[in-house]
């Protein structure tokens, strides 16, 4: 019994003294590689991973606010353009916030003017078992939309 402990205890230090040697003379005997490079080489680097210069930024910037008052003036014309539209074609913005159960969003849509019966899409929702699917957010619908249409859109479910 004795001559196995022993045994063991001198696997144990024998293996700890080789850790500690070879630990010791990898320490000793790696050389790290340095290398020199030119700033050329370190703009070249850096500019392949992505970086940009103060001065390249600055000039982006200057053409992009140029680009963007530009657009902005496109922009609100086309956004007059786009609300006569939307009122000719009868779409209404309508809203779903956090916590409202379908029979809140079926009272707001009726409200609205959107939907006409109530109750009918009150028995399409249940029968599709859709009352938890409605996702919270604001979507554009139309007065002209099909009650599945409309329970595609506010659900995000397509049928």
């Amino acid at each position: 019994m004795k001559q196995n402990k022993n045994g063991l205890y001198l696997i144990l230090l024998g293996v700890g003294i080789g850790f500690v040697i070879t630990s010791l003379l990898s320490t000793l005997f790696t050389k790290p590689k340095y290398v020199e490079y030119s700033e050329e080489e370190i703009i070249q680097k850096a500019r392949d991973l992505g970086m940009v210069s103060l001065k390249e930024k600055i000039e982006k910037n200057e053409k992009n606010e140029k680009k963007e008052i530009n657009n902005s003036k496109k922009d609100t014309t086309e956004e007059v353009i786009n609300k006569e539209k939307d009122i000719k074609n009868n779409y209404i913005k309508f809203t779903i916030n956090p916590g409202d159960t379908s029979d809140i969003i079926v009272k707001n849509l009726h409200s609205k003017g959107i939907v006409e019966d109530k109750e009918k899409l009150s028995q399409m929702i249940i029968g599709k078992n859709l009352q938890r699917k409605f996702q919270r957010g604001t979507y554009t619908v139309s007065k002209d939309m099909s009650y599945e249409q409309l329970i595609s859109i506010l659900t995000q479910i397509n049928y």
